[in-house]
């Protein structure tokens, strides 16, 4: 799939009107994110960071709950990895998670999602 380059076309869509077609690339791109720092760095690259945060925002302003969910898991899947990712390159994802952490009541999104997010954020500055 990212061969036949998806990762692209998922950024598009990120780009749509239409939540569901957002909510479905953020979920993708998220996983994708996941399974490799070489997928990681392309999304990144691509300019998919700062689309997930403003879809993100917007979904916290509407409560909208799915999308919160969806947004958190993409923005946290970019954290986990090694190599680390630079801190310059995840750093505006910070604040956008913490107004989840402190606003969501969902135990989904408040253990699951941020599990990642809190392992590799402590791991990179518990040597401090």
């Amino acid at each position: 799939m990212v061969d036949n380059g998806a990762i692209p076309i998922l950024i598009q869509l990120l780009r749509s009107q239409n939540k569901a077609v957002q909510a479905e690339a953020l979920s993708i791109l998220g996983n994708m994110a996941m399974d490799g720092v070489e997928y990681r760095e392309t999304i990144l690259q691509g300019g998919a960071g700062d689309l997930m945060i403003q879809i993100t925002e917007k979904a916290i302003f509407e409560r909208d709950k799915q999308t919160i969910k969806r947004g958190t898991w993409a923005l946290a899947s970019f954290w986990k990895g090694r190599p680390l990712i630079p801190y310059e390159k995840v750093k505006d994802t910070i604040p956008v998670l913490a107004k989840v952490m402190m606003n969501e009541d969902d135990e989904e999104v408040l253990t699951g999602h941020f599990r990642v997010f809190m392992m590799e954020f402590l791991s990179r500055f518990s040597r401090f």
